[in-house]
């Protein structure tokens, strides 16, 4: 029986000269993401908290709803899922922790979410005693980061990130009333100025003494000190008015 010949190549030889130690290119590297943060930056007397981001952020409207995908996310469809993408708990530091004035967090609300920032609204039981002794303090857990993506490459927030520790300032007993004296400062305010500037004037022209006007602005840059002794309570109300007296008295007129 014929058998053919089969024609098997030597191995290659291989030069040890030769290195095949091969690296990872650079295009190959992986990417890290700086990671998504945020911070409460301001708690209005209202109870508004408005926690700000580091970056632009996707808006609301960018998401869908869960029962119905063809809906974009609103408020309204947000307010109904926000405990299960917030955890928010306060904590009273007052000193009779047994008092029946003691306030506590009864609910809060989801208000809006945009490309720079993210509203919360909270409603306090007693909420004229919020800080009355010591400053109290909020703390907001983020359990669901899916909805807090970032704008341009849908970064989210680290699972269960947490703001620790926001300083809650004196709360006014409703929305209506700090209208009200959101309204009594801005007329105070504006009466302020007009005792400085006709006095001015009166120098300028008649070289009249404004030692009485520059008594008057001592002794409101005395008063507006009065929320540094911390063992005295103010409610948000006489704490607003002071902050606008201080604006004005040391000429922090756009404030």
């Amino acid at each position: 029986m014929f058998k053919p010949k089969v024609y098997r190549p030597p191995p290659p030889k291989i030069d040890s000269k030769i290195n095949f130690n091969f690296t990872q290119d650079e295009d190959d590297e992986k990417v890290e993401f700086d990671p998504l943060n945020c911070n409460v930056t301001k708690i209005s007397a209202s109870g508004e908290v408005t926690i700000t981001f580091d970056s632009l952020v996707r808006p609301l409207e960018f998401f869908r709803q869960e029962e119905y995908a063809n809906l974009t996310m609103n408020e309204t469809a947000f307010n109904l899922i926000r405990k299960e993408v917030f955890n928010v708990t306060f904590e009273s530091q007052m000193y009779n922790q047994s008092s029946v004035n003691l306030p506590i967090l009864q609910d809060w609300y989801f208000e809006s979410l945009d490309e720079v920032m993210l509203r919360l609204r909270l409603n306090f039981t007693n909420p004229l005693y919020v800080s009355s002794d010591q400053p109290d303090y909020l703390s907001i857990r983020f359990l669901n980061t899916s909805y807090l993506l970032r704008l341009n490459d849908s970064v989210s927030l680290a699972s269960n990130y947490t703001i620790k520790d926001a300083k809650v300032p004196p709360q006014a007993a409703s929305a209506k009333e700090i209208k009200a004296v959101e309204q009594l400062a801005d007329s105070a305010q504006a009466s302020m100025i007009f005792t400085l500037v006709v006095p001015f004037c009166f120098m300028l022209f008649m070289s009249c003494s404004m030692d009485r006007v520059w008594g008057l602005y001592n002794m409101l840059q005395v008063q507006s000190n009065i929320p540094n002794f911390r063992m005295i309570a103010l409610p948000a109300n006489a704490e607003y008015i002071l902050m606008i007296t201080k604006n004005v008295s040391f000429f922090n007129l756009f404030q």
